[in-house]
């Protein structure tokens, strides 16, 4: 990558960031995603499955197959349980597309949520992408609303990736907006990924951090583990299994709160690639 290049790149990069900055925030997002969740949300950087529509659009170029997933969440004592089904192609061309829909059921708060999810990705010299996605939300007791995410991942050099994903730029009444910085390093059979949230109006609480790793084993298992420092003050990990097949995938995490809550949750997601 030459110079000229590099700089165009990063111009994007800081851009993107340069979007999300006026807006306001409270709160912090939502996990999604068997692998991300697993990995303590270290994940902004790797984005190489179906969590890439929700996390970090841009990666969804590195999927390179026409993978179909469907998935199930449980959270106790609290009750809340989500559905989540997503489609992503990138087999045939350097432009990505996905489609996520999820069903929230917040048994805690007496109410659901439905979500869609669109992204778009391009990817330019095998070594930047950049994507978006588009939220359409409809929720008891709420105003339904629309939502813009923007992000980017950068490849400077073999076996390292950085992401910036700037959320909510378009934004619902309610919803947040914070830029998200990853960090990853990726070898063949192992990869590790450190997260930084950024909510840059929250003066008490504005830094959020995720790291998280996976190891494959045998070619066809792979290990995950990470942990949330949440900037909320609610820290949570996450520990994982995926078992790969050359036509599917099964992964099972588990993810708990510690604290000042019990909360604890199961995730279960199958994969179909063509």
């Amino acid at each position: 990558m030459n110079t000229k290049t590099l700089e165009r790149y990063l111009s994007s990069l800081a851009l993107l960031v340069a979007l999300v900055l006026p807006g306001t925030a409270t709160g912090f997002e939502e996990m999604i995603g068997a692998k991300a969740v697993a990995m303590g949300g270290g994940y902004r950087a790797v984005a190489d499955d179906t969590g890439a529509v929700l996390l970090n659009p841009a990666g969804i170029t590195q999927v390179k197959q026409y993978l179909i997933t469907a998935a199930y969440s449980y959270a106790s004592p609290s009750g809340d349980d989500l559905f989540a089904s997503s489609v992503v192609d990138s087999k045939t061309s350097s432009l990505g597309a996905g489609m996520v829909y999820l069903w929230r059921n917040r048994n805690a708060m007496g109410n659901s949520e439905h979500e869609v999810a669109v992204a778009v990705a391009q990817e330019y010299l095998r070594s930047f992408h950049l994507g978006f996605t588009t939220h359409y939300l409809w929720r008891d007791n709420q105003d339904d609303g629309w939502r813009v995410d923007a992000g980017a991942l950068l490849s400077p050099m073999p076996y390292f990736s950085i992401g910036v994903v700037g959320k909510n730029l378009v934004r619902t009444e309610g919803d947040q907006r914070e830029v998200d910085f990853g960090f990853a390093a990726r070898v063949p059979m192992a990869s590790v990924g450190f997260d930084l949230v950024w909510v840059p109006n929250d003066d008490e609480s504005p830094f959020g951090y995720h790291v998280g790793g996976e190891i494959i084993a045998r070619k066809e298992i792979g290990l995950r583990g990470g942990y949330a420092f949440n900037r909320t003050g609610q820290d949570w990990y996450g520990l994982g299994i995926g078992w790969y097949v050359p036509r599917g995938s099964m992964t099972y995490t588990f993810r708990r709160e510690v604290g000042n809550s019990e909360e604890k949750g199961h995730w279960i997601e199958i994969g179909i690639s063509i």
